[in-house]
């Protein structure tokens, strides 16, 4: 927690909170999102990476349908998100799992939004999903375990976006950036803008930064 502090996030989401409506940011910016029903609290968190010291439990939210809604103006061309994911949905129960974050219009999905899930039934089961616009997700390569806790990075450059999972150097997707392709403010967490096929599971520890970080 202190590491993503010291690198100055725009909005931090600990997500270790009580009760509804407010997800609160930590980072100091003031940048709080909007919880939706179908959420629930307090229930144990990450407990792969050290967000808390000895003898804490870490804390997080677990998503039933409901999704977390922020405005962040100051995203540009280039940002990185970074959340720990726990699915709890039977993967092969649909054909996307669940999609864990989405930048977009709300209750809509143009050719400007950006999506990140998680794939169901057939050759995408358990991978890591992309998609941008309406077109076809792009598929990890390795199979996320049910009820276990991953950290998924999304970096946007100018050029392109990569998504990386716990903590590789080399991305499980890499995928070119249509020229035209302009950023959204709105940040969606545990679901897609448009309500569609949402996270069914624990999301914990949401940190978003305004540039690229290695």
């Amino acid at each position: 927690a202190k590491s993503f502090l010291a690198n100055r996030p725009v909005a931090y989401y600990r997500l270790d909170e009580f009760a509804a409506p407010l997800a609160h940011d930590s980072s100091g910016h003031g940048h709080h999102a909007a919880i939706e029903p179908g959420v629930l609290f307090f229930l144990d968190g990450d407990d792969q990476r050290e967000f808390t010291v000895a003898g804490e439990t870490n804390r997080c939210t677990h998503f039933a349908g409901g999704r977390m809604r922020a405005n962040l103006p100051e995203l540009g061309n280039e940002f990185t998100v970074i959340l720990s994911v726990w699915n709890g949905m039977p993967t092969e129960g649909r054909e996307v799992a669940g999609w864990m974050f989405s930048q977009d219009h709300e209750d809509a999905v143009t050719h400007s939004g950006l999506h990140l899930g998680l794939g169901g039934k057939g050759d995408q089961y358990g991978k890591l999903l992309l998609a941008v616009g309406h077109a076809a997700p792009i598929v990890g390569r390795q199979v996320l375990d049910r009820w276990t806790w991953h950290q998924v990075s999304l970096v946007r450059t100018a050029k392109e976006v990569l998504v990386f999972l716990d903590g590789s150097n080399t991305p499980e997707i890499q995928l070119p950036l249509p020229a035209m392709h302009a950023p959204v403010t709105n940040l969606f967490f545990g679901g897609r803008s448009d309500n569609r096929d949402n996270w069914e599971g624990k999301l914990d520890e949401i940190a978003v930064f305004n540039r690229v970080i290695p």
